[in-house]
């Protein structure tokens, strides 16, 4: 993904835009140099015409990174493995072609589920509903975890 194409097509501003900045420095000092962010997304909400940008994630080959309500004062980052620990997720939308990745300024896309013992939950409204099946099918589609419990039968 391209990220500044992306903060464009959703009319992201100069603040928003500092900000991821500021998250991808961090980002670049608290996780292995050899496994560089592939992958951005902004949770947003629209009412009324007015966008509102809420959670901002970053994905990695092997990393989840969350940072809830990114634009306010207080900065704050979850980092979750992703490898094999997605427990469960459930895909839910609105007016939305998921088939066809076609949108209209309604469309509503939600992924919620389980990784590990975290919960997530990602929202996107409008044609940002375009970016979010990419990210289900690179980084919660592969690593869905399947626990197979056997029990020995008598021969």
């Amino acid at each position: 993904m391209e990220l500044e194409k992306y903060l464009d097509l959703l009319g992201a501003s100069e603040i928003v835009r500092i900000k991821i900045g500021e998250y991808l420095k961090l980002i670049g000092m608290i996780i292995p140099n050899n496994d560089p962010i592939q992958d951005v997304f902004i949770t947003n909400s629209i009412s009324e015409d007015t966008i509102t940008f809420e959670n901002l994630w970053f994905f990695t080959d092997n990393f989840i990174l969350e940072s809830k309500n990114f634009l306010s004062n207080t900065t704050n980052i979850d980092i979750t493995s992703h490898n094999n620990f997605i427990s469960r997720y459930e895909i839910s939308f609105r007016n939305f072609d998921f088939v066809n990745n076609s949108t209209s300024k309604d469309s509503w896309l939600h992924i919620d589920g389980g990784i590990d013992n975290t919960i997530f939950e990602m929202d996107s409204m409008g044609v940002n509903c375009q970016y979010l099946p990419n990210i289900i099918l690179k980084y919660f589609v592969p690593n869905i975890f399947f626990e197979v419990d056997v029990e020995p039968h008598d021969t």
